[in-house]
């Protein structure tokens, strides 16, 4: 896989995001358990795409380095959005709502290049590995359970209905219900 592929991770987040119930899941998940959805959406990407099973080590590279992106820019710029919203803190003129826009448009160019991020260092990690096959249902539930194993919050039955939803949405054919069962017994 090469950087070029970032692009149709990008495509398929986006495809995957607009599809119904997903939006409300993956905002659910982001605020409830801190998750990084660009983190849950390449588990997904990554297995339907034919990457490899990663393992801890080479996972725990891919989560350092998008939590490093995801602490020092994305969240900070979410933060600011929110505070920006119009009709917030800053009211609701047409220079509100523009500069609202903006870093709007700033906060999804940063989590573009988070994804450019995950899957250059997802590559690179995957390259230092012995060929290997699997399904794909196997290295989505892999990529998954090491990555929600990193999450600090109890998971209650709405994160692993949302789950469910944005498993569905993005890996039609695949069973949701009995991934998220064996990744949150």
């Amino acid at each position: 896989m090469s950087v070029a592929s970032a692009d149709e991770f990008w495509t398929f987040s986006s495809t995957t995001y607009g599809k119904s119930g997903v939006q409300a899941a993956c905002l659910a998940l982001q605020d409830r358990l801190g998750a990084d959805i660009n983190l849950l959406l390449f588990c997904l990407w990554w297995s339907l795409s034919g990457g490899p099973a990663l393992d801890t080590d080479c996972f725990a590279a891919v989560l350092t380095k998008a939590r490093g992106w995801q602490d020092g820019v994305v969240r900070p710029i979410r933060a600011a959005r929110r505070t920006a919203k119009p009709g917030g803190a800053i009211g609701e003129d047409e220079g509100a709502t523009a500069f609202y826009q903006r870093v709007l448009a700033t906060e999804l160019e940063a989590e573009r290049m988070e994804q450019k991020l995950i899957v250059s260092t997802a590559a690179a990690e995957a390259s230092k590995l012995p060929a290997r096959l699997s399904t794909i249902e196997a290295v989505l539930r892999i990529h998954l359970a090491q990555y929600v194993a990193t999450l600090d919050t109890p998971v209650r039955q709405e994160d692993r209905a949302d789950l469910e939803t944005i498993i569905a949405a993005g890996c039609q054919g695949l069973s949701a219900a009995g991934i998220v069962e064996a990744i949150w017994p």
